[in-house]
């Protein structure tokens, strides 16, 4: 997938991806998903020959309305957060902009905007260090969840 790109010289690499994941933890015992994920951004930090290169990733949106998925995509959010173990990686999450209505799915938010505003936020605290407060991406802390009600819970730590 790199291969093509490893002559060239760059700052860093974002990556929005995931879906095809959703339940792998589950499926292969556990934290298989976080193993994978933080062995792909070594090895990308190895393959460019930047032991500090920035690595920003996206937290899937709410997907397939109506549906439980909830759980399954909980955990893959929770196992992409072992990847922030590393120096040098960030986290843009997309749980608060699902899009029931996206002929997509919800899976992929038509507003980019945000999720795109988090990620260069979040480079420029992580890496650039010209951001030194509100960088970071609201993380859900905790959730309290009623069937056929709304789960409330996430901390945000910015203004968007």
């Amino acid at each position: 997938m790199i291969s093509p790109y490893l002559h060239m010289q760059i700052s860093g690499a974002i990556w929005y991806q995931g879906e095809s994941n959703v339940g792998a933890g589950a499926r292969k015992g556990g934290p298989y998903y976080a193993c994978q994920f933080t062995a792909m951004i070594n090895d990308w930090r190895i393959k460019f020959e930047q032991p500090s290169m920035y690595f920003g990733f996206v937290q899937l949106a709410p997907w397939l309305a109506g549906k439980d998925n909830g759980t399954l995509i909980a955990e893959l959010r929770q196992s992409q957060l072992a990847a922030l173990t590393l120096p040098g990686v960030g986290v843009a999450t997309a749980a608060d902009h699902g899009d029931p209505g996206s002929p997509y799915g919800g899976i992929h938010p038509r507003d980019k905007q945000d999720v795109g505003y988090r990620l260069a936020l979040n480079a420029m605290g992580v890496h650039y260090k010209t951001v030194t407060e509100n960088y970071q991406s609201p993380i859900a802390t905790s959730a309290t969840c009623q069937p056929s009600k709304v789960c409330q819970g996430l901390t945000i730590h910015q203004t968007i």
